[in-house]
């Protein structure tokens, strides 16, 4: 059995629907990222630089404390929402295109873009790019074969909606 050409897979991966109002997991949007990241806090009193704090050794695996790898969750402090590592660790996949985002964005993302969006940064990076506010730079499909070759500072977090 042959290996699936990249071009196929991404194919699919473009042609990938999500159906927010389904009961059921699912990868989140970048805005309820961000969210979740801040710690629930949508206002400008009183949220961090990171998630979860100001001071990134606190709750992050960088580039300066790392040891060049990823660790096990939960060896750094929580944010407010009581999640760990959404600064740091590992790049987390969210649903979202990577693209500009306006007033008239939907609230699941813009439709299109140059790749998937992914946030929270990863061990590999610095303290500039742990910060929540961060957007990273577009990567290929989830499933492409660039993304995941000899990578191993990818992840992903799921999401339920509330309302379900």
């Amino acid at each position: 059995m042959g290996e699936i050409p990249v071009d196929a897979v991404n194919s699919a991966w473009e042609a990938v629907s999500c159906n927010f109002d389904a009961n059921g997991y699912r990868l989140p949007t970048e805005a309820e990222w961000e969210y979740l990241a801040r710690g629930g806090n949508i206002g400008n009193s009183g949220q961090t630089v990171y998630s979860g704090s100001n001071n990134l050794g606190e709750v992050a695996w960088y580039d300066q404390n790392s040891g060049d790898k990823s660790h096990e969750v939960k060896k750094k402090a929580p944010n407010a929402l009581g999640l760990y590592d959404m600064s740091g660790n590992v790049n987390e996949w969210c649903w979202d295109w990577y693209g500009i985002i306006g007033s008239d964005t939907p609230d699941t993302g813009p439709t299109s873009g140059e790749g998937r969006i992914y946030r929270g940064s990863c061990y590999q990076h610095d303290d500039f790019s742990c910060r929540v506010a961060d957007r990273g730079d577009p990567w290929e499909a989830p499933c492409s074969h660039e993304a995941f070759e000899g990578n191993n500072d990818l992840g992903f977090r799921v999401v339920r909606s509330s309302s379900n």
